[in-house]
């Protein structure tokens, strides 16, 4: 069972996550099933991949207090520049009282999301033994603490495979109510019997070894990102007539660098992304909540230059289409922000170098060291992004046939079925210990 408790459409990586894994179970001799958020509709979705709608909380919600949800719209009114160190150091001082709280009221003063209750009373309604496998790729540290109390009395549960795809010393991860990872750990260090069925995992080496620093007793295993993998293989597929193709997918978010397009079309709007060398395709949907004005803003500026030159695509793509857009492109420009990449992974990268697209990628993160150095063109800081994307125009050629050489390779090992059988091995190593 693979559980998504963000599961509320096809916005985000996480979906393409849950239909990669299921839809590859049965290559495994495994049944699959997805555990979704109650608001989930789709269900035909994922085929033959039964979908339950049931998790009353998100993974975005679960940890947004009184007093964070009151803070929310003074700093939607603040400049992006200040919110984001606003919120760090308000995310330790809620972190550091949540604690001190801990230490004087009881537990029920403190309440634990309810993550861990529904996903133990979901177990127990659907008889889940050991011989079964739960796939949690998306959790914080709340909704852990929760699990590992909720799940700590059941000795012939099944096993548990837990992802953590965020850096450790984020705010709520490194420290937090409950003790936040570090606390997880020790709890976790009392219940052998619990231990034992949970393994845990990150989609990058820095994760793994941010991780193994912070809880030096337990393993890190490195998954890959996995994503549904065309049966065509994209780079097979001619490329289109007209002027080359610079493609943002993806959510339309500040930390992806949405709000950079405008300044690189003001740089290159008048010489190479002028609709006859080259031409930018937005994914322009999906902004997060305290980012509307600024990727509205984006999008306003963006939309005053002709469709030969900008087009915009405004609203949520099924898969299908998504894969469609990502083949027809010529060159994937990912502006992301250095700071939050910098060990996390990225769904959009996978999967422009398993279609054979070379990049444009922030230097310093996961991304610019995992992307065949032949096929990416990195930028050092956000207003290097032009002069970055101007020598990937110019150099289209050579990159293009690097990355074209790199996409079986990619495609091979992040798919589903390599991450089902890594989770499969893994059962079959502790059952054998």
């Amino acid at each position: 069972m693979i559980v998504d408790q963000s599961l509320r459409d096809m916005v985000g990586h996480h979906f393409e996550y849950d239909f990669a894994v299921g839809n590859s179970a049965a290559e495994h001799g495994l049944s699959a099933s997805v555990l979704a958020h109650t608001s989930f509709k789709d269900l035909a979705l994922f085929g033959d991949v039964p979908v339950t709608p049931w998790f009353t909380q998100t993974f975005y919600s679960v940890d947004r207090s009184r007093s964070v949800q009151l803070l929310r719209p003074l700093l939607h009114k603040l400049p992006i520049g200040l919110r984001a160190p606003l919120m760090r150091v308000a995310a330790k001082v809620l972190g550091r009282l949540s604690v001190t709280r801990e230490t004087k009221l009881t537990p029920t003063a403190l309440p634990m999301p309810v993550f861990g209750a529904e996903l133990r009373r979901y177990l127990d309604t659907q008889r889940f033994g050991r011989h079964d496998h739960v796939l949690i790729h998306t959790i914080s540290m709340s909704e852990l603490h929760s699990a590992m109390e909720a799940l700590a009395s059941d000795e012939e549960g099944p096993k548990l495979h837990v992802v953590l795809r965020r850096d450790a010393d984020e705010p709520g991860i490194r420290s937090g109510a409950w003790g936040g990872a570090p606390g997880a750990f020790e709890r976790l260090g009392v219940i052998p019997a619990l231990a034992r069925r949970m393994a845990f995992y990150t989609d990058s080496i820095g994760l793994a070894q941010q991780y193994k620093d912070l809880a030096p007793g337990f393993e890190f295993q490195i998954l890959p990102v996995p994503y549904p993998v065309p049966a065509n293989p994209p780079e097979r597929r001619p490329r289109r007539s007209g002027p080359l193709r610079l493609t943002y997918v993806g959510d339309a978010r500040v930390e992806k660098g949405y709000d950079r397009l405008p300044d690189l079309m003001r740089e290159l709007g008048e010489t190479l992304i002028d609709g006859r060398t080259a031409r930018l395709i937005a994914q322009s949907n999906a902004a997060m909540s305290l980012e509307d004005h600024v990727i509205a803003r984006a999008r306003n500026t963006l939309k005053r230059y002709p469709i030969a030159q900008v087009e915009l695509i405004t609203r949520v793509l099924g898969v299908d289409e998504f894969t469609t857009l990502l083949s027809e492109a010529d060159i994937v420009i990912l502006p992301y922000d250095a700071g939050n990449y910098r060990n996390r992974s990225s769904g959009i990268l996978v999967q422009a170098i398993a279609a054979g697209k070379p990049v444009v990628a922030p230097a310093g993160t996961w991304l610019s060291a995992t992307a065949p150095a032949e096929a990416c063109i990195h930028f050092d800081t956000p207003e290097q992004l032009g002069q970055a994307v101007a020598h990937a125009i110019q150099s289209f050629d050579k990159l293009s046939e690097a990355a074209i050489r790199s996409a079986p390779a990619w495609r091979a090992f992040h798919s589903g079925s390599n991450l089902v059988r890594i989770l499969k091995r893994d059962r079959m190593a502790g059952e054998a210990a």
